[in-house]
């Protein structure tokens, strides 16, 4: 497994897609969203594939400001270890 640390940061409105490094698979992503909108509005952190379609994971999902700590792909990493240990 690699580990990649960046940073990066999207601010607006509309959509935005933040690319992870090339080789990733899994990551930690620490989120902050402040909500400056009156109305209806949704801030939402869905996870893509490749070819950008959805893969059914949707990380944060609010109509509020959201501050927080989430995570994607590790659960297939602990398949994909278990596997190759099942092989020795």
């Amino acid at each position: 497994m690699k580990l990649f640390t960046f940073a990066t940061t999207a601010a607006g409105g509309g959509d935005d897609i933040i690319a992870l490094p090339r080789g990733a698979t899994a990551a930690i992503l620490t989120v902050t969203a402040t909500a400056t909108y009156k109305g209806e509005g949704t801030f939402a952190v869905p996870v893509l594939d490749s070819a950008n379609g959805s893969t059914g994971e949707l990380l944060v999902n609010t109509i509020e400001s959201y501050s927080g700590t989430t995570a994607f792909g590790f659960l297939s990493l602990r398949r994909s270890e278990s596997a190759s240990a099942g092989e020795r």
